[in-house]
Protein backbone atom coordinates (compact mmCIF):
# COMPACT_ATOMS: atom_id res chain seq x y z
CA UNK A 1 0.00 0.00 0.00
CA UNK A 2 2.84 2.42 0.75
CA UNK A 3 4.48 1.84 -2.65
CA UNK A 4 1.30 2.88 -4.44
CA UNK A 5 1.25 6.15 -2.52
CA UNK A 6 4.91 6.95 -3.14
CA UNK A 7 4.92 6.42 -6.92
CA UNK A 8 2.46 9.19 -7.86
CA UNK A 9 4.37 11.65 -5.68
CA UNK A 10 7.65 10.70 -7.33
CA UNK A 11 6.18 10.99 -10.81
CA UNK A 12 4.58 14.33 -9.91
CA UNK A 13 8.01 15.49 -8.82
CA UNK A 14 9.43 14.30 -12.12
CA UNK A 15 6.71 16.19 -13.95
CA UNK A 16 7.43 19.41 -12.09
CA UNK A 17 11.17 18.99 -12.68
CA UNK A 18 10.42 18.35 -16.36
CA UNK A 19 8.41 21.56 -16.61
CA UNK A 20 11.09 23.54 -14.76
CA UNK A 21 13.85 22.29 -17.05
CA UNK A 22 11.72 23.11 -20.09
CA UNK A 23 11.18 26.67 -18.91
CA UNK A 24 14.87 27.08 -18.10
CA UNK A 25 15.74 25.83 -21.59
CA UNK A 26 13.57 28.57 -23.08
CA UNK A 27 15.30 31.20 -20.97
CA UNK A 28 18.85 29.96 -21.69
CA UNK A 29 18.45 29.23 -25.39
CA UNK A 30 19.64 32.73 -26.33
CA UNK A 31 23.00 32.32 -24.56
CA UNK A 32 25.18 30.48 -27.11
CA UNK A 33 22.83 27.51 -27.14
CA UNK A 34 23.12 26.85 -23.40
CA UNK A 35 19.48 25.77 -23.37
CA UNK A 36 20.42 22.44 -24.98
CA UNK A 37 21.23 20.74 -21.68
CA UNK A 38 18.02 21.65 -19.80
CA UNK A 39 15.95 20.86 -22.91
CA UNK A 40 17.44 17.38 -23.18
CA UNK A 41 16.95 16.85 -19.44
CA UNK A 42 13.31 17.94 -19.77
CA UNK A 43 12.70 15.41 -22.52
CA UNK A 44 14.37 12.64 -20.50
CA UNK A 45 12.30 13.52 -17.43
CA UNK A 46 9.16 13.49 -19.56
CA UNK A 47 9.91 10.00 -20.78
CA UNK A 48 10.57 8.89 -17.19
CA UNK A 49 7.27 10.37 -16.05
CA UNK A 50 5.35 8.65 -18.84
CA UNK A 51 6.96 5.30 -17.97
CA UNK A 52 5.37 5.64 -14.54
CA UNK A 53 1.97 6.14 -16.25
CA UNK A 54 1.59 9.50 -14.57
CA UNK A 55 1.67 11.92 -17.48
CA UNK A 56 -0.03 15.12 -16.37
CA UNK A 57 -0.14 18.76 -17.41
CA UNK A 58 3.27 19.50 -15.89
CA UNK A 59 5.01 16.82 -17.94
CA UNK A 60 3.15 17.86 -21.10
CA UNK A 61 4.21 21.48 -20.61
CA UNK A 62 7.76 20.28 -19.91
CA UNK A 63 7.81 18.26 -23.10
CA UNK A 64 6.50 21.14 -25.22
CA UNK A 65 8.83 23.74 -23.70
CA UNK A 66 11.73 21.27 -23.91
CA UNK A 67 11.17 20.72 -27.63
CA UNK A 68 10.79 24.44 -28.28
CA UNK A 69 13.88 25.18 -26.17
CA UNK A 70 15.86 22.51 -28.03
CA UNK A 71 14.92 23.91 -31.43
CA UNK A 72 15.57 27.52 -30.41
CA UNK A 73 18.91 26.58 -28.83
CA UNK A 74 20.07 24.89 -32.02
CA UNK A 75 18.93 27.83 -34.15
CA UNK A 76 20.54 30.38 -31.83
CA UNK A 77 23.81 28.43 -31.70
CA UNK A 78 23.92 28.39 -35.51
CA UNK A 79 23.14 32.12 -35.66
CA UNK A 80 25.86 32.91 -33.09
CA UNK A 81 28.43 30.91 -35.08
CA UNK A 82 27.44 32.67 -38.30
CA UNK A 83 27.62 36.09 -36.64
CA UNK A 84 31.09 35.34 -35.25
CA UNK A 85 32.34 34.10 -38.63
CA UNK A 86 30.96 37.16 -40.42
CA UNK A 87 32.27 39.50 -37.72
CA UNK A 88 35.70 37.89 -37.92
CA UNK A 89 35.72 38.32 -41.68
CA UNK A 90 34.70 41.96 -41.39
CA UNK A 91 37.41 42.66 -38.81
CA UNK A 92 39.97 40.94 -41.05
CA UNK A 93 38.94 43.14 -43.98
CA UNK A 94 39.19 46.29 -41.84
CA UNK A 95 42.68 45.37 -40.64
CA UNK A 96 43.72 44.54 -44.19
CA UNK A 97 42.46 47.87 -45.54
CA UNK A 98 43.95 49.88 -42.67
CA UNK A 99 47.39 48.29 -42.88
CA UNK A 100 47.62 48.12 -46.66
CA UNK A 101 49.01 44.60 -46.84
CA UNK A 102 47.79 41.03 -46.52
CA UNK A 103 48.01 39.45 -43.10
CA UNK A 104 47.43 35.85 -44.15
Amino acid sequence: MENQLEKPRASKGLSIACMSCGIVSLILCWYWGCGLIPAIIALILHSSATKDHAENQFSKVGKITGIIGLILSIICAIVWVLVMVLLGGAIYELIQQASGFMLF
